[in-house]
């Protein structure tokens, strides 16, 4: 794995290293070094479904954080959904007019693909949730437009 993605292989030790009773403060020392991984990776060229993997990884089980407003989980998820876009994971199929590299179009990836978009796609859905609560005080149901 780690020669496939370095991101996705610190984000599973990461999250991994929560329940490390031999040394508690592990995921202290290497959250922020994963944190600054992933922001790296928003950005890099070349593939990055192995990228959306990680960053849905950590939206899911998040580094922790000193205060609310040191939060990235929101950030992250709203990326892994734009980068996720960008390669075509939206689109029914292949996605091929969006990847930045070569898709294979068998009905395996397809599924695989299709898997990380409805994940994508929950990540940003529970974090509108929280934040529509927390701006509007009602927990999960948006102010009426009526």
């Amino acid at each position: 794995m780690y020669a496939e993605s370095r991101l996705l292989f610190w984000t599973v030790v990461v999250t991994g290293s929560r329940k490390n009773v031999n040394d508690p403060t592990l995921i202290l020392t290497l959250g922020p070094r994963v944190l600054d991984m992933a922001k790296a990776a928003i950005f890099a060229p070349g593939p990055v479904l192995l990228a959306i993997q990680a960053l849905i990884i950590l939206c899911c089980w998040p580094v922790p954080f000193e205060a609310l407003s040191t939060d990235n989980t929101p950030v992250i998820a709203g990326a892994a959904l734009q980068l996720s876009m960008s390669i075509g994971l939206h689109v029914y199929g292949t996605g091929q007019d969006f990847a930045r590299s070569k898709v294979d179009g068998n009905q395996k990836e397809s599924l695989r693909r299709a898997k990380i978009w409805t994940l994508c796609r929950l990540i940003c859905q529970r974090y509108l949730t929280r934040a529509l609560s927390l701006v509007f005080g009602r927990a999960n149901r948006p102010p009426s437009l009526g």
